[in-house]
């Protein structure tokens, strides 16, 4: 089942209750994510905080400890490890920043209800699950192109300023070509005016066929 599909199915009947106890638990949730979209029976837990103990859940997820610029992405799961007894479990929505992401989820506040939340960064000392296969969550992408506004925009490894710099050696050859045509150097980056086809997007960052460049730094055309 696609994300968006089974986002759509939860709202429609107002939350789940797998086990049939205790009402509308965030295991609940969690649990008929993690079957029906990530396609795992074998992940779940007696308590949210207890996920982490599970060996079966790494095979599946790349956990993701918060750092300065970390953006939750959608479809992500937040274990909250320090929250009451036993913990809380969230499901990322997709909309988010630096300061804060909107989950589903159940339970919230000890209400056995669906409900959708708005969470920072810091409450609940959460820990972010990254699902490996994206297949389900990630929306069709079309690329599009864009061009560069900074004098020099870094290419990075990754989707992130903690991704290291790509140096111009690494680049492709037509992004070498164009750099050079524009600036008469070599330089680590893309310089002003140059146009590049973004393949995907995570967050503000695009992903080039040399690497990914913050979008922020862009514009579309």
């Amino acid at each position: 089942m696609k994300f968006d599909e089974w986002v759509n199915y939860v709202r429609s009947v107002g939350g789940v209750d797998t086990d049939g106890v205790l009402g509308k638990q965030c295991m609940d949730l969690y649990n008929s994510y993690v079957n029906k979209v990530l396609n795992q029976e074998n992940v779940g837990a007696d308590c949210a905080k207890n996920i982490l103990n599970n060996p079966n859940i790494y095979k599946v997820v790349d956990v993701i400890e918060n750092y300065p610029d970390f953006i939750v992405q959608k479809g992500d799961i937040v274990v909250f490890r320090k929250m009451g007894v036993w913990g809380h479990v969230v499901i990322a929505l997709g909309p988010a920043d630096l300061y804060g992401y909107k989950c589903i989820e159940q339970n919230w506040r000890n209400q056995c209800e669906l409900s959708e939340v708005w969470h920072d960064y810091i409450y609940g000392n959460p820990v972010f699950l990254r699902p490996k296969d994206q297949s389900n969550i990630r929306d069709e992408f079309k690329p599009y192109n864009v061009i560069v506004t900074a004098d020099v925009l870094n290419v990075r490894e990754g989707p992130g300023i903690n991704y290291n710099i790509k140096l111009y050696s690494q680049l492709t050859k037509n992004a070498q070509e164009q750099v050079k045509e524009k600036c008469g150097y070599c330089a680590n980056g893309l310089v002003e005016g140059v146009e590049a086809t973004i393949l995907e997007v995570v967050n503000n960052w695009g992903r080039i066929p040399s690497g990914w460049i913050c979008l922020d730094y862009t514009k579309r055309v």
